[in-house]
C-alpha cells in the first residue's frame, strides 16, 4: 500500500507521461476593493441633568403633605403646614440642641426646602399626636444626615431635662425598612420617665426617618404610656404613618 507521499509522486509521473508538464496553478480571483475605514465618530456627550430649583422642591413637598383624611378618623389637623420660603436666603447649619449641652449634628445639613405639620388623635387632652417634617437635601449630605442622627442618639442616650423633673432616653430601634422607601435613615425611640431608674414611663415618641429619591420624611408618633404597651415598644402606629407619608412623598417626587 502506498503512502500519501508516494501516491503524490506517482500522480506527478503519470501526468508528465501524458504530455502535461505540471498542473497549471488555479486562477486567482481578483481581490475585492478595500473598503475605506469609517471616519472616527465622537460620541455625543450626555447632558448633565439640571437639579430642580428650590421652588420646584417646595412645590413637590406641598404635593407630598398628608391631610387628616389621609390619616383617617379620629385624626385632626393640629399645626397647619409651615413651609420654607423658596425666595428666602438659606440660613445654613443650625445650633439647635438635641439634648441639653449637645448641639445636634443633623444641623450640619442645609435643607433645600422644608415643610412641617402635625396632627392629634382626637380632641381629648393628652391625645396621641403625630408630626411630619419633610425636607430635601443635596446628594452630598445624605451620609452627613445619617451619621448625625447616629451620633446624636449616642450622645443623648440618657439625660435629665433642665427643669430636673423628667428623665429621657433615646434608643435606636424600630423598623429597618418601610414599604415604598429607598431607605430608612434612622428609627429610634425617645422615652420620658419620672424617675432616674427609668421604671415609671409616662410618655413615648417613636421616630422614623425615611428617604424616597430626593426627599426625606421624618415622622414622629407620640403617646402616653398604657397597660397595653407598658414599655413603649409597639411601632405599629408609627410604621403605618411612615408608610403613608413615604408613599405620598414618593409619588410627589416621581415626576
Amino acid at each position: 500500500m502506498k503512502t500519501w507521499p508516494g501516491l503524490a509522486l506517482l500522480l506527478c509521473g503519470l501526468l508528465t507521461a501524458c504530455g502535461g508538464s505540471t498542473l497549471d496553478p488555479p486562477a486567482t480571483e481578483p481581490s475585492p476593493a478595500a473598503t475605506p475605514a469609517a471616519p472616527p465618530t465622537t460620541p455625543t456627550p450626555t447632558p448633565t441633568p439640571t437639579a430642580p430649583s428650590e421652588a420646584e422642591y417646595a412645590a413637590n413637598l406641598q404635593q407630598a403633605r398628608l391631610t387628616a383624611a389621609d390619616l383617617g378618623k379620629p385624626w385632626l389637623q393640629d399645626v397647619k403646614p409651615k413651609a420654607s420660603d423658596p425666595k428666602a436666603k438659606r440660613d445654613g447649619p443650625t445650633t439647635q440642641e438635641f439634648c441639653p449641652g449637645h448641639i445636634t449634628e443633623t444641623g450640619k445639613t442645609n435643607p433645600v426646602a422644608t415643610l412641617y405639620q402635625s396632627f392629634k388623635k382626637g380632641k381629648a387632652a393628652g391625645a396621641s399626636n403625630a408630626t411630619f417634617y419633610l425636607f430635601t437635601l443635596g446628594e452630598e449630605e445624605r451620609s452627613v444626615l445619617q451619621t448625625g442622627f447616629e451620633n446624636d442618639i449616642k450622645a443623648c442616650a440618657a439625660y435629665k431635662d433642665q427643669g430636673g423633673s423628667f428623665y429621657f432616653t433615646n434608643t435606636p430601634e424600630g423598623p429597618d425598612s418601610i414599604l415604598g422607601a429607598d431607605e430608612v435613615v434612622i428609627s429610634y425611640t425617645e422615652r420620658i420617665y419620672t424617675d432616674k431608674a427609668h421604671q415609671n414611663l409616662v410618655y413615648t415618641r417613636h421616630n422614623v426617618v425615611t428617604r424616597a429619591g430626593r426627599a426625606y420624611s421624618s415622622v414622629s408618633y407620640g403617646f402616653q404610656a398604657s397597660k397595653k404597651d407598658p414599655g413603649g415598644k409597639d411601632f405599629a402606629a408609627a410604621t403605618r404613618l411612615a408608610q403613608l407619608q413615604t408613599a405620598k412623598t414618593a409619588k410627589a417626587f416621581s415626576a
